[in-house]
Parts: C-alpha cells; sequence; structure tokens
C-alpha cells in the first residue's frame, strides 16, 4: 500500500500526457549566402508528429505561444558568416531555425512543469515550431499567458541589451546629448526611454513617419535616415553635437553620426544591422579618414554585449518590471499572427516592425 501511495504521489508531481501530437515546424531549407538577404525560399514548412511516451526524462512538450524575431539570427544562416561571433552557432539545413520562445506544457517529464504552465526560453534554443520539445534547463516560468510575450521584448533581451548599454556601456551624466540608431526597435525603444528618464537630450534615427511619430511621442527627437538630407537633419537636431552614440546600425547612417559627435564621446557598439548581409568583421572598421576624425576627437569606439552582464540579468528584470508596472516604461510590439516566423523575420530585416518583433502563434 506504500508502495502504491507512493507511485500515485511521483506521477502526481510529474505529469505525463500519453498522446501522439502533430507538429509544424519552420526549417532551414538552403543557405542565402553571407552577401544576399535572407529570400522566402530559404524555408521550408515540414510536417511530423511528437510520441509523447518517447520523451525523455527532463523534457517538457509546450504549444507554442510565442516566437521571437531578432536581427542577430541573419549572421547564423551561414556557416561562414563573418560576424557569426564566439557565442552564436550557425543553423542546421533541414533543421527548424530557433531563437526566443514562449510556450505553454502539453506534457511534462520533468519535476515542478506541469500541464498548463507557461514557460519561457528567453534568448537562444527554442525552435521554431508550433510543438516543441524542450529540455527543462532551458525554461524560465512565466506568471500568466497575458504579458508573455514581453519576456521576449522589453522584459527579456532586448531590454536587458538596453539596460545595461545604458546604464553601463554608455554611461551617461544628465543632460549629454544621445543619438541611437534602430530606435525604434526591440532595443532601440527601450534604451530611448531609459535616456529621457534620465534627463538626457535624445535624437533617435529611424526609417518611417509612423516610427519618427512613435519616438515622438517618447519625448525623443525623430530623424528619419531615409530623408535625402540626413546629414543636415541630424545637425540641426544636435546643435551642441552628441556625447553618446549608441549604435545599433551600422554603414553610412553611424558614418554620418560620428562626423558630429563631441570631443571624448562614446560610442557603444550594439548591433550593426545594415551589414549584416556583408562580408565584414564584426565590428566593422571605420574608414581610414573616418577613424583619424574619431582619434582626433578621442572618440572611444568599442563592442557592448549583454551577456558580459549576465549575472546581473535579475537586476535588469527586476528594474525594468518596476518601470513597466508603474506606467513608466513602454513595451511596444509589432506581432505577426500565425506560424510565420519566416515572413515576420524578412519583414523585420527591412524595418517593417516597431519595438519587438513577436509571432503570435
Amino acid at each position: 500500500k506504500l508502495q502504491f501511495l507512493y507511485f500515485i504521489a511521483k506521477m502526481r508531481r510529474t505529469v505525463i500526457t500519453l498522446a501522439t501530437v502533430a507538429r509544424t515546424e519552420c526549417v532551414l531549407r538552403s543557405r542565402p549566402g553571407v552577401t544576399n538577404e535572407v529570400r522566402s525560399d530559404n524555408f521550408e514548412m515540414k510536417e511530423s508528429t511528437v510520441r509523447t511516451e518517447d520523451m525523455p526524462s527532463g523534457s517538457v512538450l509546450c504549444k507554442t505561444r510565442f516566437l521571437s524575431v531578432d536581427p542577430y539570427m541573419r549572421c547564423m544562416f551561414d556557416e561562414d558568416h563573418p560576424q557569426l561571433g564566439e557565442y552564436l552557432t550557425t543553423f542546421k539545413l533541414g533543421a527548424p531555425l530557433s531563437g526566443g520562445g514562449v510556450g505553454e506544457v502539453l506534457s511534462s517529464k520533468a519535476e515542478g512543469f506541469t500541464t498548463g504552465d507557461i514557460v519561457c526560453v528567453p534568448f537562444q534554443g527554442y525552435p521554431w515550431g508550433t510543438v516543441a520539445e524542450l529540455h527543462e534547463s532551458q525554461l524560465t516560468k512565466a506568471p500568466c499567458l497575458d504579458y508573455a510575450s514581453h519576456l521576449l521584448g522589453a522584459l527579456g533581451i532586448p531590454g536587458i541589451t538596453a539596460y545595461f548599454g545604458f546604464h553601463e556601456a554608455s554611461k551617461p551624466s544628465p543632460g549629454d546629448t544621445i543619438v541611437v540608431s534602430g530606435a525604434a526597435g526591440a532595443t532601440g525603444a527601450v534604451y530611448c526611454q531609459l535616456a529621457v528618464m534620465h534627463g538626457c537630450k535624445v535624437v533617435g534615427i529611424c526609417g518611417s513617419d509612423e516610427k519618427c511619430a512613435f519616438l515622438e511621442s517618447l519625448g525623443v527627437t525623430a530623424v528619419n535616415y531615409k530623408s535625402p538630407a540626413l546629414h543636415a537633419d541630424l545637425a540641426a537636431a544636435l546643435p551642441a553635437g552628441a556625447d553618446i552614440y549608441f549604435d545599433n546600425v551600422g554603414g553610412t547612417v553611424s558614418d554620418t553620426v560620428i562626423r558630429l559627435m563631441n570631443d571624448g564621446g562614446k560610442i557603444p557598439i550594439c548591433g550593426q544591422i545594415a551589414v549584416y548581409s556583408e562580408d565584414v568583421p564584426y565590428p566593422p572598421p571605420l574608414s581610414p579618414a573616418l577613424q583619424e576624425f574619431t582619434d582626433s576627437k578621442n572618440i572611444t569606439r568599442f563592442r557592448y554585449l549583454c551577456l558580459d552582464y549576465e549575472p546581473r540579468f535579475p537586476e535588469a528584470v527586476a528594474n525594468l518590471t518596476a518601470l513597466m508596472t508603474e506606467g513608466k516604461l513602454l513595451p511596444k510590439e509589432t506581432v505577426t499572427e500565425g506560424f510565420r516566423p519566416h515572413e515576420a523575420f524578412m519583414d523585420m530585416m527591412k524595418g517593417g516592425n516597431i519595438g519587438k518583433a513577436i509571432v503570435r502563434v
């Protein structure tokens, strides 16, 4: 009798649903090539099933609720991509792509996770599938589904990147003038709001009138980089020059900003989306003339990586959550409905998103 009661108690702790579950996965069909844009024919949809009784111990089967698409993923499409970096690995041909994701537990062979739990993989490792089999070590529990997508955005890696990018990499003083490129993106929008709260003058660069209006609503002076008079527009927005340039873009936009920076300025390089389809190293070197200019002005340009602050991630999440709860931080999202992560990714790479690009499955 005692053995039977022990067995029942154990089964209650570890919920196992015996079933065969159908899934659709978005896999990498072909590699675009380093200098090409990602195309729809680089992806393929594959159907398969998962037998929950075959799942190993410690695994959790989830119904996908949200998927994250992010610019850094572009570097993972090609094996020889020069900007892959030491913390990313190349997507495998014929296998699902992956990133951050939120799921609802369908079946669990892991203690501590039960059917109906909402779980999150905040960065890499959640496969692009309608159903995902994950290991318990990858998962963080979310309190509810209503706000779980923010764990991929303002309360996830993009928000954490903005937090340490502002407080540690930039370290501005109140009254400093900061320029942010990619200002209406997932990280840029959070960074801009933190800078405004801190009393900085913030100039945000983006690529549409709609994005400009969004930034202006946050108290940011917005400049559209597609303007034929970009240098003049930026110069007008920066009558006293720029002290800090939080660079998410690179390319000609960054070259233009750097020419307007003050002596002793700082350039934390957070991303370089403009050159992710170019065969150049990361960070890409400046032209000789621009390098001479930065040297003459004692401008410091350096790579910033939020993963260097991983032990302090809970601090960032706690502070960002408090700001959001108080209504001081707006978690802007652009949501693609349905299992179309490849479409959302390609749209995001062309600047189609305001705030965090999310797929709601």
